[in-house]
C-alpha cells in the first residue's frame, strides 16, 4: 500500500509556460514556442534561457494556477484522508545554480500566496528534477508531467504518473487508489 503522494508543481499546478510566454509579452503562447525555432533554438534551450531570463523579475511569483488545478488538489486531498498518507509538493529548481534559493522563495511564497500550502503535508524544493528521486520510493507515487522524469522513475520501476490534465491524472490515480 501506499503512504506518500508526491506532486509536481510546475506544468501541473503551476502554469509556467504560460507565465513566461506573458513575461516575454505573448497572449499566445504558440507565438511565444515560435520564438524558439525563428532564433534557431532547441525547444529546451529557448525555455531554458528565458526562464534564467525571467527569474530575477518573479517568475514564480507572479504566475497562475493552471485551469484545472484546483480539482486535482481536491481529489488528492480526499485520496489522502481516505488512504491515511502523506501528501507533498515536489518541485524542482534548477539544478546547482546561483538562482535555485531564488526559485525556491519564489515558489514557496507563491503557494503561501494563493493558499495552496494548506493541501500538503510539506513543500519540499529539489535541487534539479533528479533530486526528486531522493523523496520517492516503492511506496510512493510522483504526479509529475515532465517526461524526463517519467523516464528516470521508469528505470528505477518507481510508482509514477504522467499528468496531463487533472481529469486523467484522476483516471490513472483511481485506478491505484479509487475513493
Amino acid at each position: 500500500m501506499y503512504n506518500v503522494l508526491n506532486l509536481d508543481s510546475d506544468g501541473v499546478i503551476y502554469d509556467l509556460t504560460g507565465q513566461l510566454a506573458r513575461m516575454d509579452g505573448y497572449s499566445y503562447m504558440r507565438y511565444w514556442f515560435d520564438q524558439a525555432h525563428i532564433r534557431g533554438m532547441s525547444y529546451n534551450d529557448y525555455f531554458t534561457e528565458r526562464m534564467n531570463e525571467q527569474i530575477p523579475n518573479g517568475l514564480f511569483y507572479k504566475g497562475n494556477a493552471l485551469h484545472d488545478a484546483e480539482h486535482l488538489l481536491e481529489h488528492l486531498v480526499l485520496i489522502k484522508l481516505k488512504y491515511n498518507i502523506k501528501l507533498n509538493l515536489l518541485t524542482a529548481a534548477p539544478h546547482d545554480s546561483p538562482l535555485f534559493e531564488e526559485v525556491k522563495r519564489q515558489k514557496l511564497d507563491w503557494y503561501k500566496k494563493v493558499g495552496y500550502d494548506t493541501f500538503f503535508d510539506e513543500l519540499i524544493v529539489t535541487n534539479g528534477s533528479w533530486g526528486k528521486l531522493d523523496y520517492s520510493h516503492e511506496k510512493s507515487i510522483l504526479i509529475d508531467d515532465h517526461i524526463g522524469s517519467q523516464r528516470r522513475f521508469n528505470e528505477k520501476e518507481l510508482p509514477f504518473i504522467l499528468h496531463r490534465s487533472a481529469k486523467d491524472s484522476i483516471h490513472q490515480l483511481e485506478k491505484i487508489l479509487p475513493l
